[in-house]
């Protein structure tokens, strides 16, 4: 399945070369916005491709364990290991840039090697990129666009490219799909997903995902009429008790080999609060067929405290399971009204401002 659709993406590419005169035969993408990657950055994405490949040695409960002892697993069919515990930008542009850079530095000191952001992020992607113009090879670097048009697709792609000081990004995201309107403006002639395709092709985007908060049944139907290969989803604990997804997306996601990444383990803070944080991180890793954890952490010491319940995993019982997810529920039903990350009519939300663009 991994070949096959690595396969589909280049086969997509070289199709479109043709329709359009063999414009990236001479080393550009989309009426020449790109440029073709050069065989040196070609080289420096292997190189750290294989250095990610050589992270692991021997088992544990939560996977390969890396040099660093942070376990790792497989993302689906992708051919890439990430850590279980996942680093997420959200909230960098609340950030000073030396408070971001140092948080970084350490998470990958920790052995977390998979960072995670989006163009929507505010300022996160320009921080982060601080970092990666020194240690791009040591992370899968995946960030996201709400756009689901060709040109609005190719225009923030370019600009994260930018902000990332990078030439390459591992993982390409459909940010927060949430209805199939969206779904078939993505997959038509015009979508968004043609623009993924031709970076794809040009060697400027490795792998390409979806991502969503609410509405299950819209991400399998995704995973059911296109080739991507990882889902990032809400499985925390709040989730499960209130709005679960697990059930629903991972049949379609295991069927066709796909990695899933675990969102929402925290409830956006609500379970750090509550001194929550290690059922909550071990509930997420503990799902089966879940890749990795992904988890926005603001400080080193948060980071730190994180990265401990990693390397220490152990599954929850199923007693401890069933005690968290009646917490969880208790916690969401004293203030549903804050807890936006959940609500259903934040997809309204999210659709009105794409209209406004």
């Amino acid at each position: 399945m991994a070949v096959t659709r690595r396969a589909f993406l280049k086969l997509v590419g070289v199709l479109g070369a043709l329709a359009t005169g063999g414009a990236r035969a001479e080393g550009t993408v989309a009426g020449g916005t790109v440029a073709r990657e050069g065989e040196a950055a070609r080289d420096r994405r292997h190189a750290g491709h294989e250095r990610g490949a050589r992270m692991s040695s021997g088992e544990d409960a939560g996977g390969a364990a890396s040099a660093s002892g942070l376990p790792t697993r497989e993302l689906g069919q992708t051919g890439r290991r990430v850590s279980v515990l996942s680093l997420g930008g959200v909230t960098y542009n609340q950030r000073s840039d030396a408070d971001a850079a140092a948080l970084l530095h350490r998470a990958l000191d920790l052995g977390i090697n998979f960072i995670d952001t989006a163009h929507d992020y505010s300022d996160s992607e320009r921080k982060i990129g601080l970092v990666m113009r020194e240690r791009r090879d040591e992370v899968f670097l995946a960030t996201k666009s709400t756009r689901r048009d060709r040109a609005g697709m190719r225009a923030e792609i370019e600009e994260s490219l930018r902000r990332l000081q990078t030439d390459h990004i591992d993982l390409m995201q459909v940010h927060d799909l949430d209805n199939e309107r969206e779904l078939a403006r993505l997959t038509g002639p015009d979508g968004g997903l043609k623009t993924i395709e031709e970076f794809a092709e040009a060697g400027v985007v490795s792998h390409v995902g979806v991502t969503g908060h609410r509405y299950p049944a819209v991400l399998v139907k995704a995973l059911e009429e296109y080739p991507f290969e990882t889902l990032m989803v809400a499985l925390g604990a709040m989730n499960a008790a209130e709005h679960p997804f697990y059930d629903e997306v991972m049949p379609t996601a295991r069927e066709r080999g796909v990695g899933v990444i675990g969102m929402k383990a925290m409830a956006h803070g609500w379970f750090g609060e509550e001194g929550m944080v290690q059922d909550a991180l071990r509930y997420v890793m503990g799902l089966d067929g879940v890749a990795t954890a992904l988890v926005g952490m603001d400080t080193v010491a948060e980071l730190e405290q994180n990265v401990r319940v990693a390397r220490e995993f152990r599954p929850l019982t199923e007693t401890e399971q069933t005690a968290l997810l009646e917490r969880a529920g208790r916690m969401y039903r004293s203030r549903p009204r804050k807890a936006w990350f959940i609500h259903r009519y934040r997809g309204i939300l999210s659709r009105l401002r794409r209209l406004l663009r």
